[in-house]
């Protein structure tokens, strides 16, 4: 009896450790976000932040481009948020959609008009870019 009772102990540890082993591990996903075409970058700070500002001219627009790891198996919509300071505290003053290219791959663009201090960050899922700031001029 008691050598019955460890055989049943014994397959119910490698039920439970196959069971474990075939659950897959979790996957995070990672989102890059760069800017283009600005004419220089430089520190600054806004918000009480200081980080490397790309800067732009009023009137002109904001190219980015970014990478969503591991590339999702259909097209999805990136979310671009675009915030703005203003005294002590950055604001959203526009959200963006763009859509992803089968390698995972996105870009787009927004007019600029006013000069300013902003950050864009993208979006997907739960996973979140790193900020980009830039400066208008």
């Amino acid at each position: 009896m008691r050598i019955a009772v460890l055989v049943a102990l014994a397959i119910a540890l490698l039920i439970a450790g196959s069971a474990l082993g075939a659950q897959a591990a979790p996957t995070s996903t990672l989102l890059t976000l760069q800017l283009t075409g600005a004419t220089g970058v430089r520190p600054d700070g806004a918000c009480g932040r200081a980080a490397r500002f790309s800067q732009y001219r009023a009137r002109g627009r904001v190219s980015l481009h970014g990478r969503v790891v591991p590339a999702p198996r259909h097209r999805v919509a990136v979310a671009i948020v675009v915030k703005r300071c203003y005294g002590d505290r950055f604001e959203t003053v526009q959200t963006l959609s763009f859509k992803t290219a089968p390698d995972g791959q996105y870009t787009g663009s927004f007019p600029v008009t006013v000069p300013s201090k902003c950050f864009v960050q993208a979006s997907y899922l739960d996973a979140r870019s790193p900020r980009a700031y830039f400066r208008v001029r």
